[in-house]
């Protein structure tokens, strides 16, 4: 069932990237109760986590925050040497951005800051690929969606430094940061 439900979220992935959404949010749904079944916690959570994107895409933040919450209840039934629950914040972060959230967003960010604690962070390669590494990109971003310009300039010109414009970065990568950083400038 797992393997199933693995499967179900890479196609959920594709149909979102290629913004069929409805395809996506049935997978995601497919995906969940397969895991629900399993009693794999962190797979159905994950699963959770990207029908939220869905709400997000659409600008239905509230409801990917309601998702959100669900799926951080069921990642701390989840293996704690897996940075799901770190993720979960993540993303929980970008939907009270849309929300306008301020203070939720930062202690989301900051939750999913967590993640450096796991050592080493433990990715599947699979369904589950968060490991911190651009949450300062996704700080400066949050700030610029909650119009906080001058928090923006200070954390993405970090990232700058730090991590994001460093050689064999993408340029996607560099690209993102760059637009992020613009309104600030």
């Amino acid at each position: 069932m797992t393997a199933a439900a693995d499967l179900l979220q890479l196609a959920g992935e594709v149909a979102f990237d290629a913004n069929r959404y409805d395809d996506a949010a049935a997978s995601y749904v497919l995906a969940a109760s397969l895991s629900r079944e399993a009693g794999a916690y962190d797979l159905w959570a994950c699963a959770l986590v990207r029908h939220a994107y869905v709400d997000m895409a659409e600008h239905r933040y509230g409801q990917a925050s309601q998702m959100l919450g669900v799926a951080e209840r069921l990642a701390e039934h989840g293996d704690s040497a897996l940075p799901t629950r770190h993720w979960v914040a993540s993303v929980q972060a970008e939907a009270y951005a849309g929300m306008g959230e301020l203070r939720a967003c930062e202690d989301a960010l900051d939750r999913a800051e967590k993640v450096r604690d796991l050592t080493p962070v433990v990715s599947n390669g699979g369904w589950l690929r968060f490991d911190g590494s651009r949450l300062a990109e996704e700080r400066g971003a949050r700030y610029v969606r909650l119009e906080r310009l001058e928090s923006a300039e200070t954390t993405l010109s970090l990232a700058l430094g730090n991590t994001a414009l460093a050689a064999g970065q993408s340029y996607r990568r560099r690209g993102a940061v760059l637009t992020d950083l613009a309104p600030s400038a």
